[in-house]
């Protein structure tokens, strides 16, 4: 140790992490609203068109909130990335990626067997471990798009049951994806500004390496739990 203190983050990384903090705070604020009209808060038996939307909104939080291997995915995708704004473009082909397939499974078109899908998850997280920053920005985002694709496909047990109640599934569907990608994002700048102040305080290589650890060890984890 040679006693010196530690440096304390920039005014811009303060700003940052704070401008994420509020967001968060704002996201998981509507999502708890959502929440509120979701089928087993509100156990009402007939919905308008307005009360479904909402409850599709919140079963898409709910499925996403409740299901680490997506999270920890999107936290990988930001991560890959060597600068924050560089790993949008990825996580925005992630996000048309499990759209269109959540879109022809919800409407009884899967592209995959659900099973299947499921233990293709689990592996996704495996393999997301190994995306650098190095590698191009063609690169990470096919392969986030790949990713999605099989996500998209094991959203759709969260979609059944609201979609199985609405006279209007496609504008339920698009408020069930809207309740995923509040979530999803939310995850995304928590994990971008705390890897930006990681990376101010010089602790970011390490930060990485442990998600990384962490996130594949689930990832075997949950696929071999999904294989039985």
């Amino acid at each position: 140790m040679n006693g010196l203190p530690s440096p304390s983050p920039s005014p811009s990384v303060r700003r940052i992490a704070g401008l994420a903090f509020a967001g968060t705070l704002a996201a998981l604020a509507f999502v708890a609203r959502a929440a509120g009209a979701h089928p087993r808060a509100a156990h009402a038996v007939a919905f308008d068109e307005r009360a479904a939307s909402w409850a599709a909104i919140g079963a898409g939080a709910d499925h996403v909130a409740g299901g680490l291997d997506h999270l920890a995915l999107v936290a990988l995708l930001v991560v890959a990335a060597r600068r924050t704004r560089d790993s949008l473009v990825p996580l925005v082909g992630f996000t048309v990626a499990h759209a269109l397939t959540l879109g022809f499974a919800a409407f009884g078109h899967p592209a995959l067997p659900i099973r299947l899908a499921e233990l293709l998850v689990a592996a996704t997280l495996v393999l997301a471990t190994q995306l650098r920053s190095g590698e191009s920005l063609a690169m990470r985002t096919g392969t986030a798009f790949a990713f999605g694709l099989v996500h998209g496909v094991a959203f759709v047990e969260g979609a059944a049951p609201v979609l199985a109640r609405t006279a209007n599934p496609l504008r339920t569907l698009a408020a069930f994806h809207l309740g995923i990608e509040t979530v999803q994002f939310a995850c995304a700048i928590a994990v971008a500004a705390l890897f930006h102040v990681a990376d101010a305080h010089g602790k970011g290589a390490a930060a990485r390496t442990s998600l990384g650890t962490l996130a594949g060890g689930y990832g075997v984890a949950l696929f071999l739990a999904r294989m039985r």
